[in-house]
């Protein structure tokens, strides 16, 4: 069941009322996106901006992003990422499909400025991914086999897929806070090492996907053992939990059961 409350600070001439979906559970980075997704597609929304909770964005950040795309006649855009506690420091600058391991990029491509407006990328971060509505009718939400990790690669290889287009607008700047899963914890190791293999699995021919896994488990268990050597066996464990049931297809919220 949806439940859901608006807020309102009694500003309504200057900015909208906020709605909060409250979920049941905590369905991960995809289920909880994709519940927003729906309640938005259910009021007509044209187009449907994903946002981390730990972002900062320019006052004119969504502006240019729409600006942006509707210019381009993209069905999906990005804005260019950079991190909080350093605003010099790019964090996405869009993103490359690859057979290891889809890139994201930190560098501004040659002859790229932000004058030039906008660039074509392979995929976009789900920190800041603006989408078409009929993107999601064509190919459907996240995917929730993933609770974290590669979903928004994989949503813009579904994309990519049926042709819909899919563009960074340099002007339009965010800045990541980079939360906790992007440190060292067992959690974010294991649900990394699982959704690499699951996504490989999806996207890959059975002979592609046999021969990365035989040399993606090679790079884990080195992993591993240089996880022991620095005194966290956590990682180490987590690490090979999540080769593990990528390969068998399950997934635990907590890897430590």
């Amino acid at each position: 069941m949806l439940k859901t409350s608006t807020i309102n600070d009694g500003q309504a001439c200057a900015r909208p009322g906020i709605t909060l979906l409250e979920a049941r559970n905590n369905s991960g980075f995809s289920g909880g996106n994709n519940l927003g997704i729906r309640y938005a597609l259910e009021l007509g929304a044209t187009w449907i901006l994903l946002l981390n909770n730990d972002t900062i964005v320019a006052c004119d950040a969504l502006e240019r992003l729409v600006k942006g795309a509707e210019g381009a006649g993209a069905h999906l855009a990005g804005g260019a990422v950079y991190e909080y506690a350093d605003a010099s420091k790019a964090w996405y600058l869009g993103g490359k499909f690859s057979w290891w391991g889809d890139k994201d990029l930190k560098c501004m491509r040659k002859g790229a400025t932000e004058a030039q407006g906008t660039i074509e990328t392979d995929w976009i971060t789900g920190c800041c991914m603006l989408v078409r509505r009929e993107v999601f009718e064509r190919i459907g939400l996240l995917d929730e086999n993933s609770f974290i990790y590669c979903e928004d690669a994989d949503f813009c290889r579904r994309a990519a897929r049926v042709g819909f287009r899919r563009i960074l607008v340099l002007g339009s700047k965010i800045y990541h806070k980079v939360g906790s899963t992007s440190l060292p914890s067992a959690l974010a190791r294991y649900h990394f090492t699982r959704s690499r293999v699951y996504f490989h699995g999806k996207h890959y021919s059975l002979p592609a996907h046999a021969s990365f896994l035989f040399i993606f488990s090679l790079s884990r268990w080195f992993k591993a053992c240089c996880c022991l050597l620095q005194g966290r066996p956590d990682l180490a464990r987590a690490t090979l939990r999540g080769l593990w049931d990528g390969m068998l297809g399950v997934e635990k919220s907590d890897p430590r059961r």
